[in-house]
């Protein structure tokens, strides 16, 4: 399976984003809107059905189980958001790596635009958005990844919400 980077919207007949394929379109909440986009493009990644949380974005890295999680950038790769101040959060797809911590992504905004291309720079927080990590849909950690340990935490933040992550730890030789 290949990538091939998305850097203009889909089409409004494309049935990946604008039919009842799509959940987030069949409940309702069809584009614009980030978890619409991000199911679709997943789908459209994966070339078969994506197994993804369903609901809010800020969901989607804590109940994602059916790929690998981690905190390096990688093509194909769905970052996620947590929003701090409201319910919500925010997703997007990694379409192009600069270098540096530097990434392009695709996206859309619930009731703001239907697709854009937008750059993010590491450690990629913004406003109250709190960055929460990458699901890898192509199913590998990047090599950045690798060899990495670590160990879940619980954190609660000031909406006293639970927060589900891990602290990693580096080997050196």
């Amino acid at each position: 399976m290949s990538f091939t980077p998305r850097l203009t919207a889909p089409l409004t007949s494309d049935p990946l984003y604008y039919s009842n394929l799509n959940p987030y379109y069949a409940n309702g909440v069809g584009m614009p809107n980030c978890t619409c986009y991000a199911w679709g493009r997943a789908y459209e990644i994966l070339e078969s059905r994506p197994i993804l949380p369903y609901g809010n974005a800020e969901n989607w890295y804590p109940n994602t189980t059916a790929y690998p999680l981690g905190q390096t950038e990688e093509l194909g790769a769905i970052m996620c958001w947590e929003n701090l101040v409201e319910d919500g959060g925010h997703v997007a797809v990694v379409e192009v790596i600069t270098g540096q911590g530097i990434v392009i992504v695709s996206e859309s905004a619930y009731q703001q635009f239907v697709f854009r291309t937008h750059t993010y720079t590491y450690p990629y927080n913004w406003g109250n958005y709190l960055f929460q990590g990458f699901i890898y849909l192509l199913g590998y950690a990047p090599l950045g990844d690798r060899g990495r340990t670590h160990f879940n935490f619980l954190l609660f933040n000031r909406r006293r919400r639970i927060h589900y992550g891990q602290w990693y730890f580096f080997r050196y030789n």
